[in-house]
């Protein structure tokens, strides 16, 4: 069994796709922890 047998274009387009996907994802959750995170309470 070889490595490059499972390499093909179809599975690094899946791969591509999935890891935009996940960055778009984890950016917009990470900005929305942060803007949440920002507020100071005045006492």
């Amino acid at each position: 069994m070889s490595l490059t047998n499972t390499i093909n274009l179809r599975n690094l387009q899946g791969d591509l796709f999935g890891g935009v996907t996940a960055a778009i994802v984890s950016l917009a959750l990470a900005l929305a922890f942060g803007r949440s995170g920002n507020k100071v309470s005045k006492i």
